[in-house]
């Protein structure tokens, strides 16, 4: 500390850079980092970017498992970020100016300071992006927010993994590539080889790679469920967070071999070899005939969509969870196209109806009116440019059961209760960001909407991104929950207010996680009580069992 004292006060010429050396594998230099920009000055959060995990996967490694990086010669650069996975980048989302490819399984560390090349042993939260498994990198957060939340006693990990038919193309032809005789899931084997290396070689960095919480949103949450029920994954976490990631995010080998024939078609292929033989680009391009892509339940690496496996029991029910959603989910969807013809701003009612019935038949249509009467269901004091058809539209369809909603939440925590859990915790995020700056990685979403990602800015503590005032408080205080899971298995501590444990006899409670002007943060009980037991029905009698491949509003590429 002394030394980062004198560095500052005789000015940027003497500051070297962060240096760490990793055992068996090399050293790192890496950059000071505040407020997720690069200083050049001493700062308590030192990042090392783009190092890599896993061999890149290319040629013969190409759809195959991961290989180990091993060492790499001398002194390696970490001061910028690795590639991006090979994506298409939706329209609505600014384009990304790093380069993408295939050889992009890196990881960034952010740690504090004085914790590099130390003793000291900290808690580790590692963080696997959303992005429907078709888009998305590790930067798309600042990783030192969370560091600093933890007043410098964790060390965050970002992780990389393949995407789109780079990570999850499935069939019985790939399956040979495999010695475990695993398809479709190879973005979820390098989110565990990112494990394996973080338990590792992390304690160069200040962390202990045998206390290590997962944490992701959306398609990462998903993953998250990935990691909960698949054994190999078993030894390599001990806390976990799934954010907006209860729904139905895998897919059939049946339909994975449909995707595989209809994606060699658009590639002109007839073999495997041929697919081998294409570029990157030509890969990427033909990708764009596949409607939907995920982790595959092959029989060997995933034997049942994970949710399915919680609610049999079969999951690891010896670690501390926390999930949770946000208020107004499929708001997002709902706002871009193709979706947006189906919620139009100003729904009316028949269009309303013609919504429901396809999502529940028409002779379940009144029944859904009555829950969602205004008189019964609460909304929104401002419903800003939206009628009232179309945000009933939005919460039928976020309520949904398997969903990212509310009662997806608490279908998933029961479950994870009854299956001993020793800990679960649940979450609502309620606050619409108002802010002039807003979230630009996502479409306007409208005065008193909170989509799916709202959260995910403030659990980062993403400062430069949140308005003074209320917001910026919002997200110091969040990510302080965040952060205090991943050291203690509890995200109550110090002077927040106290989050509830859940329970099978607490009456659902969630913690509500929203600006003090608001209400601010306090459980709520029986959310959506009425509606969340009309999905549970259905869900149970197996009406609606399996969703994929279809046309409702759940079946959308999530981010």
């Amino acid at each position: 500390m002394l030394v980062q004292i004198m560095l500052i006060l005789f000015g940027t010429a003497f500051a070297a850079p962060p240096f760490v050396n990793v055992p068996g594998l090399g050293s790192l230099k890496g950059v000071f980092v505040a407020n997720g920009s690069g200083s050049s000055v001493p700062t308590d959060v030192s990042a090392f970017l783009g190092i890599p995990y896993a061999k890149p996967p290319v040629d013969d490694l190409r759809w195959r498992p991961p290989q180990p990086h091993g060492p790499w010669a001398g002194s390696r650069d970490a001061t910028q970020f690795g590639n991006i996975c090979m994506q298409i980048v939706p329209s609505f989302m600014p384009p990304h100016n790093r380069t993408m490819s295939e050889d992009c399984l890196f990881l960034n560390v952010y740690s504090p300071t004085i914790a590099v090349n130390s003793s000291k042993k900290l808690p580790v939260m590692l963080w696997v992006h959303g992005g429907g498994f078709t888009t998305g990198s590790s930067d798309d957060l600042p990783g030192d927010g969370l560091v600093l939340a933890s007043k410098l006693q964790v060390v965050v990990v970002k992780v990389n993994y393949r995407l789109n038919v780079f990570g999850f193309l499935g069939s019985k032809d790939l399956q040979p590539r495999d010695p475990a005789g695993s398809t479709g899931n190879y973005g979820i084997q390098d989110q565990r080889l990112a494990m394996t290396w973080a338990r590792d070689h992390i304690a160069a960095f200040g962390g202990d790679g045998a206390n290590i919480m997962i944490f992701g949103d959306s398609a990462g949450g998903s993953s998250m469920l990935n990691h909960l029920t698949q054994p190999a994954s078993f030894s390599l976490y001990t806390k976990v967070i799934v954010e907006s990631g209860t729904y139905q995010g895998t897919i059939p080998l049946t339909a994975a071999e449909t995707t595989y024939a209809t994606f060699m078609k658009t590639a002109k292929c007839q073999d495997l070899q041929c697919l081998l033989k294409l570029s990157s680009e030509e890969l990427e391009k033909a990708s764009s005939s596949i409607a939907k892509l995920g982790p595959v339940v092959d029989g060997v690496g995933l034997t049942d969509e994970p949710i399915n496996l919680i609610q049999k029991g079969r999951f690891n029910n010896k670690v501390p969870v926390m999930l949770g959603s946000n208020r107004d989910e499929l708001a997002l969807f709902a706002l871009i196209p193709p979706m947006n013809k189906l919620f139009p701003p100003k729904m009316n009612a028949i269009e309303l109806d013609a919504l429901i019935a396809s999502q529940v038949g028409l002779q379940n249509v009144a029944t859904v009116r009555k829950l969602y009467d205004p008189s019964v269901y609460k909304y929104p004091n401002n419903l800003a440019n939206f009628s009232q058809n179309w945000w009933t539209a939005i919460r039928v369809a976020t309520d949904a059961v398997p969903g990212l909603g509310t009662c997806g939440v608490r279908s998933v925590a029961r479950a994870l209760v009854a299956g001993g859990s020793p800990a679960v915790f649940a979450y609502l995020f309620a606050h619409p960001t108002q802010g002039a700056k807003g979230a630009p990685h996502f479409p306007s979403m409208g005065a008193g909407v909170v989509g799916h990602g709202s959260e995910v800015f403030y659990a980062f503590r993403d400062i430069p991104l949140l308005q003074p005032g209320e917001e910026a408080n919002l997200g110091r205080d969040m990510s302080q929950y965040w952060s205090n899971f991943g050291m203690t298995g509890n995200p109550s501590a110090g002077i927040l207010p106290t989050w509830p444990s859940y329970t099978a006899a607490d009456n659902d409670t969630m913690q509500q996680l929203q600006t003090v002007s608001e209400g601010g943060m306090a459980p709520i009980q029986n959310e959506r009580k009425a509606a969340c037991d009309f999905w549970d029905r259905r869900a149970k009698s197996g009406a609606i069992s399996d969703r994929r491949g279809s046309n409702l509003p759940n079946d959308v590429i999530v981010v």
